[in-house]
């Protein structure tokens, strides 16, 4: 692994030690009866085993992965552009059309651009993280999503 890695890893650890103090300053409490820091606190600790994940894996890889060894430069930037703007036409079409098509849309987007699977497997698994995302948002935490135009 490159040993910018290394260096990534242990900026996000030492990020998250940051985050997880100011956090128990605010007050951390319990799954019970949380405080304002909890949901701060329990995404650093996340993030700083993520960080330690990755500095530890680039002490023990030597060579890169050969997903990012095979791209030319060129196609990596091309692919972070269109993921960009992406993310921004997917937040348009959100306001305009709703969570569900959108969704559907953007996942079957990145999944065909970033790991080049068959359609048909990008669209079954676009319609699980769309379902699983409504689930969560509308069934679990009772969020409402943005309706499509012709609901309003």
């Amino acid at each position: 692994m490159p040993k910018s890695d290394r260096y990534a890893g242990l900026f996000f650890v030492a990020l998250s030690v940051y985050v997880c103090w100011e956090a128990t300053n605010i007050g951390v409490g319990g799954l019970r009866h949380p405080s304002p820091g909890l949901l701060a606190f329990a995404a650093s600790v996340a993030m700083g085993f993520l960080g330690l994940f990755v500095s530890i894996r680039s002490f023990l890889v030597r060579q890169e992965p050969a997903a990012v060894a095979g791209k030319k430069g060129g196609a990596r930037v091309a692919t972070i552009v269109a993921v960009s703007i992406s993310l921004f036409v997917y937040a348009e079409l959100v306001s305009w059309l709703g969570f569900s098509v959108p969704t559907f849309l953007f996942v079957f987007f990145l999944l065909q651009v970033g790991v080049h699977e068959r359609w048909w497997m990008s669209a079954m698994k676009s319609v699980l993280v769309t379902v699983a995302m409504y689930l969560v948002f509308v069934t679990w935490l009772g969020i409402m999503l943005p309706a499509p135009f012709w609901e309003q």
